[in-house]
């Protein structure tokens, strides 16, 4: 069974990043997901439609990538919000379809509506 978009937990469990919409604009909420959960931080995302998350970087930033129409992928920081990495295409197309990420985190593949691949690479972004 595969997990439903918009909630991801970290690798050890402990915390949960969730896709909310408030007032019309796209959040995350970073939860500890211990005994009792806890919102420990919430991110606005700089996202027209946010179509799925993941946590990267030893579960030190949240990967979120919009809307098809939209194509952008951005990361985002876990306890600071800043913007760690943008990736923008040049032009629109149908946008992304799927994302993954290599186990090394050092490169970023964004299947396309158009039956193209995009590699990002994660190093020298």
């Amino acid at each position: 069974m595969l997990p439903p978009k918009g909630m991801v937990f970290t690798e050890n469990k402990k915390f949960a990043a969730l896709a909310e919409r408030k007032d019309g604009k796209d959040n995350i909420g970073i939860y500890y997901a211990g005994n009792e959960w806890k919102m420990i931080n919430q991110i606005e995302c700089d996202t027209f439609d946010l179509q799925d998350i993941k946590w990267i970087n030893g579960d030190s930033a949240i990967l979120v990538y919009d809307t098809a129409l939209e194509s952008k992928i951005l990361v985002y920081s876990a306890a600071t919000n800043d913007v760690l990495v943008r990736y923008e295409p040049d032009s629109l197309g149908l946008g992304i379809k799927s994302l993954q990420v290599s186990p090394n985190e050092s490169i970023v593949a964004a299947g396309l509506h158009d039956a193209n691949i995009v590699l990002y690479n994660n190093l020298t972004a």
